[in-house]
């Protein structure tokens, strides 16, 4: 497949007819099969892979689960809205123009799927085909659908058209339901299994025509009762999915009201109360701040200038009362020391009085003789003394750093204070925002509400199923217990015997193309993982679709322990397996493919990947993805750029040739 062009005619931020040629008309050289997308976010290149899909698929490009009614209203909020309320336009198409040959044979197709919203606000859809080789005009619009998924499965073609979203899909499947559901696409098991079904359902009724009446009506009755409890469950399944699609969407809307608030300064603006109130707190805290430390300063606090001097008279005082107590050890020990000699003469006599004065001037001569160095400067008591100690070694040091800490805090409540200031000036007023502000405050209510919606019908879906799963079991049960055996009729054994043969298909079909994708994974991995990252090995399990990543050594390895970087590289690694596995020769679209990978992982997808990827890549890139130094790394394989520019003024895009920085001499209608 080779596509030409995508034509849109006010399609979404696109207005007029816009063609978009995507592959030259001239003879094409194939070393430049890529074709290179740029615009900022929101600029529209997401429209361009929409456009593809919707003019393929229609309602299925958004999801199997897709009401009728959700579809119609993504194709009225897709027909581009006028900046004049006046001239609103009520109808919009897209067109692919491609050339396929599946079976060995080329033709030019040309899809084009238009719609038109009537005055009743209902949406009325078009779907026509033109081709050279084929009529068309005789088909139902059913039957034209079913030609173009079965010239490109929709299962066939998500391995080829994809998103960064699709890529983080498949990156954080830990419960293999993505990889899982890419694989039944894949090889058509949807189809095998609807046949298996539908010869079981033949099976069972042959079987009930031996049974009784009773036995029959029972069975019936839980057939009934099942298909009823089947379809609540879809419904319901169908209603949490389409609440899921408005929460996203919702989401999708909210950053962009978010985006546009932030551009005109509205994170300062909603914060701007905030920081008034942040200034009042900053001011109640530095007016106390004041005070404590005034009414510190009228206290002792002041006496933390004079350490030194507190230092020394401290040293002063300790030196007085050693003093003291000197002096009165002198007179308490002069006193006894008379007493002493006194009875020592009375029972030794006179003559030991030479003795005696000896041994005291020896044993107390230091106490008796010693004298005050210098008269006390300050008369202390002990209790006094004490006190002054205390406040000098312990209060004073206490009140210096509760002084400073005080100091600290209030300097940083003014410079604070001015930093708020700052912000409240550069802050824009909230009533210049309050459109967009109330517009804001309305889409997180309403975000709010569809959760609790969303959590609502989860309960009441699971609650369904319950019920559709225990009638399954009793009517399992049922059948069982009487035995319904099936007649030895030849088409009931022919029934058999290719219900037997198509589940022997699946299963075998299933593990050989699990192998290839096996092989065609690890490819895919080592050319675009860097030389340091995991050498890795997927192993599937043909009935769980569960991967076993391993390394070189056998080790297994947890997905969960793979960086970011790495689980995208896998992502991408598996989806060209897939893409190969599938042997569909399809071009390559893909939109914001770098946004979650470092310039590393970057580099190896730039040079591995998409050179390489098909005979045909489309790739929608912003100007941080494929920046100037990846521009010029690609440039001889790129065969066609364009830069698409949003004017919000106008709400639409201009699409010009060239990319960003890069001029172009090609031309777009």
């Amino acid at each position: 497949m080779l596509i030409q062009s995508v034509i849109m005619e006010n399609f979404r931020v696109f207005h007029g007819e816009v063609e978009v040629k995507l592959w030259p008309e001239e003879e094409h050289n194939e070393n430049r099969p890529i074709v290179l997308f740029g615009g900022l976010n929101g600029a529209g290149k997401t429209s361009i892979l929409t456009a593809v899909r919707l003019a393929l698929y229609g309602r299925q490009s958004l999801g199997k689960s897709t009401s009728r009614k959700t579809y119609q209203q993504f194709l009225s909020d897709s027909i581009h809205k006028s900046t004049d309320a006046a001239l609103q336009l009520t109808s919009a198409a897209v067109s692919l123009c491609f050339k396929y040959g599946p079976a060995g044979k080329e033709s030019n197709y040309k899809v084009t799927r238009s719609w038109t919203e009537n005055s009743k606000k209902e949406v009325v859809e078009q779907l026509s085909i033109e081709s050279e080789s084929t009529t068309f005009d005789i088909l139902s619009q059913e039957q034209l659908q079913a030609f173009l998924n079965e010239l490109v499965p929709l299962g066939v073609a998500d391995l080829f058209f994809f998103d960064g979203e699709k890529i983080a899909e498949l990156a954080e499947d830990d419960g293999n339901v993505v990889l899982g559901d890419a694989i039944r696409q894949l090889l058509g098991i949807d189809l095998i299994r609807r046949l298996r079904t539908d010869l079981n359902t033949y099976l069972k009724d042959r079987a009930k025509k031996g049974s009784s009446s009773d036995v029959k009506a029972e069975i019936e009755a839980l057939e009934q009762s099942y298909a009823t409890n089947q379809q609540a469950y879809k419904d319901a399944r169908n209603d949490l999915d389409q609440l899921k699609g408005q929460l996203h969407q919702l989401s999708t809307e909210i950053s962009q009201t978010e985006s546009i608030l932030d551009d005109r300064g509205g994170s300062w603006a909603r914060s701007r109360q905030q920081e008034k109130d942040q200034i009042n707190t900053l001011l109640a805290d530095k007016k106390s701040l004041s005070d404590q430390i005034r009414e510190m300063l009228t206290g002792t606090t002041p006496l933390v200038l004079a350490k030194t001097s507190l230092f020394n008279l401290l040293q002063q005082l300790r030196t007085e009362q050693d003093q003291k107590k000197q002096a009165l050890l002198k007179d308490s020990l002069t006193q006894h020391l008379d007493a002493f000699q006194k009875e020592l003469r009375r029972s030794l006599g006179d003559k030991a009085d030479a003795a005696i004065a000896a041994a005291s001037g020896a044993a107390f001569g230091d106490i008796l003789q010693g004298e005050l160095s210098s008269a006390p400067l300050h008369d202390l008591s002990e209790r006094e003394f004490t006190r002054v100690e205390h406040m000098i070694e312990n209060l004073l040091p206490e009140q210096d750093a509760l002084f400073r800490e005080k100091v600290d805090a209030l300097q940083l409540a003014e410079r604070e204070l001015e930093q708020a200031a700052l912000r409240v000036e550069r802050a824009p007023d909230e009533t210049l925002l309050k459109e967009e502000l109330d517009i804001l405050a309305d889409q997180v209510k309403d975000q709010a509400r569809l959760q609790q919606r969303i959590k609502t019908s989860s309960e009441d879906t699971r609650r369904k199923l319950r019920n559709t799963l225990d009638d399954l079991r009793k009517l399992r049960d049922k059948e069982q217990a009487y035995g319904l055996a099936v007649s030895a009729g030849q088409s009931t054994t022919y029934a058999k015997n290719t219900a037997e043969l198509l589940k022997t298909f699946t299963e075998q079909l299933t593990e050989n193309r699990v192998k290839r994708l096996e092989t065609e994974f690890v490819r895919a991995f080592q050319n675009l993982a860097r030389k340091d990252d995991i050498s890795l090995k997927a192993c599937i399990n043909p009935q769980t679709f569960a991967v076993t990543l391993t390394d070189k050594h056998g080790a297994t390895i947890n997905k969960q322990q793979l960086s970011a970087g790495e689980k995208q590289i896998y992502a991408i690694a598996m989806l060209e397996a897939l893409g190969r596995t599938s042997g569909r020769n399809l071009p390559i679209i893909i939109d914001t493919p770098l946004g979650r990978l470092d310039s590393k992982h970057r580099n190896k997808l730039i040079k591995n990947y998409f050179p390489t990827a098909s005979h045909q890549v489309i790739i929608l890139s912003t100007d941080t993805e494929v920046d100037e130094a990846f521009f010029t790394h690609l440039e001889d394989k790129i065969g066609l750029t364009y830069e698409i520019s949003y004017n919000p003024e106008l709400r639409r895009s201009n699409l010009t040739p060239g990319y960003f920085w890069h001029r172009s001499t090609q031309e777009a209608s």
